[in-house]
């Protein structure tokens, strides 16, 4: 069995298939109550701290999905993990934006691989304002889609609330977003990079082009790549 997974392959998989690829592995074995060193011997050749993390990321969100949806410490572990990026378990690690988006887009469909398609996810607890404070650290106004269950909580952060003087500062570049927001419904990257609406906006060289191509930037970011 080993010698269909090892670290490379858990690098360049998403986690939907990685946790497949257990299941498969594994078929009448219940390798999510597993330690972690058990699972870990499984993995052939010479693996990675990165791979490691990934892979009992995927076990842990398996076995207890609720976790990473109103923890944000688990939460934050989960963004790490998944971006292929080492976690420090006693130590904050603020994660990118970017890194945010995919993961929390991953999470959605893994959850519903896991527990069916109708698998409620809804993130809550101190998850919400976690990621509002890491999208202000990294200077963000407007979240992507994804994250736009903190939107609200960054908002209060950086004072871009309705009547504000900031906000009516800022509300071109707001509106701006929120329309792109709207109106997106492409599917595929080359798709998104070759959207008319995008194009005009990468040829205006103010605030809000620059709010445009980083949000396209979280939604096109993949690790696996």
């Amino acid at each position: 069995m080993a010698e269909n997974i090892n670290g490379d392959l858990l690098l360049h998989s998403h986690p939907v298939e990685i946790y497949r690829a257990c299941d498969s592995m594994f078929e009448g074995e219940a390798w999510l109550n597993w330690e972690p060193e058990t699972l870990l011997m499984a993995l052939e050749g010479e693996v990675s701290p990165q791979a490691e993390d990934k892979l009992l990321a995927v076990q842990s969100a398996a076995s207890n999905s609720s976790f990473p949806l109103v923890d944000s410490t688990a939460f934050e572990k989960l963004v790490l993990a998944w971006c292929n990026c080492i976690c420090v378990m006693d130590a904050r690690q603020p994660p990118y934006v970017e890194e945010m988006c995919y993961a929390v887009r991953e999470l959605c469909r893994f959850i519903r691989t896991v527990h069916g398609a109708d698998a409620d996810v809804a993130f809550s607890g101190d998850v919400p304002g976690y990621v509002a404070a890491v999208g202000r650290f990294r200077d963000w106004i407007v979240l992507p889609p994804e994250l736009s269950f903190a939107q609200e909580n960054l908002s209060s952060l950086t004072g871009l609330v309705p009547q504000s003087p900031l906000y009516a500062e800022h509300r071109q570049v707001v509106d701006m977003v929120s329309e792109l927001y709207a109106s997106l419904d492409k599917v595929t990257a080359e798709e998104l990079l070759h959207d008319p609406e995008i194009k005009s906006l990468e040829r205006d060289n103010g605030a809000g082009a620059d709010m445009i191509k980083r949000i396209v930037g979280a939604l096109l970011y993949d690790p696996t790549l």
